[in-house]
């Protein structure tokens, strides 16, 4: 369903499949880029609600919120949660 870039000092790991799965399986492929390192931390310990927080202090960016909010959506069964978050 698509593939999630992550790119700090430079470097890029992406996540998820390379290949759209079929023409008609929409196909995501957003790209975050980490700005401060406390994003991982705040996401981490809080979850979703530390990545919106980790996102209003700048600490990360994402060329397409709409096309992460779909990849993130399409894959929610695969997404593992924590109780209480």
């Amino acid at each position: 369903m698509g593939r999630l870039s992550l790119q700090e000092n430079g470097a890029t790991l992406s996540f998820g499949d390379a290949t759209p799965g079929g023409a008609n399986q929409p196909f995501f492929e957003p790209t975050i880029t980490v700005n401060d390192p406390r994003f991982f931390l705040r996401v981490a310990l809080r979850g979703g609600i530390g990545a919106a927080d980790s996102y209003t202090r700048g600490e990360w960016d994402c060329d397409d919120l709409v096309e992460l909010t779909r990849l993130l959506a399409a894959n929610e069964q695969g997404i593992e949660t924590r109780p209480g978050l």
